[in-house]
């Protein structure tokens, strides 16, 4: 989650991050290191003792990565009435953490204010134990249409098509490709809360992304040398909020997401070095300055207001906030 506060922080966006730390040097560290990212830390103190949250991050030789987490004082962080009055103002997107659907009210009471205020709620599912133990959670804010964009791993989609029973008659519930769609056709749907966007992550196979408009947008994985897989899906999540935020159409959220993504699996950890971020900065700029190749007048009168959105909208991303919950 850190890391998509680091990008947009990075990235020049006003951002803050909503949690709950531990009385102890953990916790201390953390809210430092946001602040020298340009990351305001909304973070509230624990008093109970309790540590704050952390994990063990498992690294195969060939850079894949396994976790356990210990969510700690986190857990703490039970209300939005906890939070200070302005948290949520000037907030243009509210992103949270999967992990919030283990306190499903608190996360329904700050959708909701963030809602109320005008603001996008974007959500990660984390991890597929938590599609299978929180999905009546999930159902309830998708359900009561307090999420407009929501990203999964193909492994988190495969559990929600499953969980959930949604693969179509004759296919089998453990084909990749099957169930992201079916997941993702499900999320679009009335009955799952018609988001405005579902988006996946592929992994080695880049991702895919669909609207509730009806627009698609797809990316293929940038050829890199992994070393670490830890952070990626925040970074690719950081990635295509940027340019979503942006006015940027889904193929090319898609593209920077896969290119942020592309940096965290360069470094080990998942925080990047100046020169990544450098390289990520330079390398959204020209997926977003990309033109599209169809022809005509009235392609061409398209092509020029989108890019005018995109240019105004990134004007208004630098001087507005972004608020950034961290329910972890």
């Amino acid at each position: 989650m850190k890391g998509i506060a680091n990008i947009a922080g990075n990235g020049g966006a006003q951002c803050r991050f909503v949690g709950m730390v531990g009385s102890d040097e953990t916790g201390s560290e953390y809210r430092c290191k946001l602040a020298a990212q340009g990351v305001e830390p909304l973070l509230l103190e624990s008093q109970s003792g309790a540590p704050s949250a952390s994990a063990v991050c498992l690294v195969t030789p060939d850079g894949q990565r396994t976790m356990r987490t210990c969510l700690g004082a986190s857990l703490e962080l039970r209300s939005s009435a906890q939070l200070s009055a302005g948290w949520v103002e000037g907030c243009r997107l509210l992103h949270a953490e999967g992990y919030c659907l283990y306190r499903p009210q608190l996360a329904r009471e700050m959708m909701a204010a963030a809602r109320e205020r005008g603001a996008l709620v974007s959500i990660d599912l984390a991890s597929f134990e938590l599609v299978r133990n929180c999905k009546d959670a999930l159902l309830g804010l998708l359900q009561d249409g307090l999420v407009d964009l929501i990203f999964a791993n193909e492994e988190e989609a495969i559990t929600l098509c499953q969980v959930l029973d949604l693969a179509p008659p004759g296919s089998e519930t453990n084909d990749p490709e099957a169930c992201v769609a079916a997941a993702q056709r499900f999320l679009l749907s009335p009955q799952g809360g018609r988001v405005r966007v579902a988006v996946t992550s592929l992994g080695a196979r880049g991702c895919v992304a669909r609207g509730a408009d009806g627009e698609q947008g797809a990316s293929p994985a940038c050829r890199v040398a992994v070393v670490d897989t830890i952070g990626a899906g925040d970074f690719f999540t950081a990635g295509f909020l940027s340019a979503y935020l942006q006015g940027a159409p889904l193929q090319q959220c898609c593209a920077v997401g896969c290119a942020a993504g592309a940096e965290a699996v360069q470094a080990v950890g998942a925080e990047l070095p100046a020169a990544a971020f450098d390289r990520l900065r330079s390398a959204m700029a020209s997926i977003l300055a990309t033109k599209t190749t169809t022809s005509g007048p009235a392609a061409a009168a398209a092509a020029a207001a989108a890019a005018a959105a995109v240019a105004a909208t990134a004007a208004a991303v630098a001087a507005t906030p972004v608020a950034v919950g961290a329910f972890v």
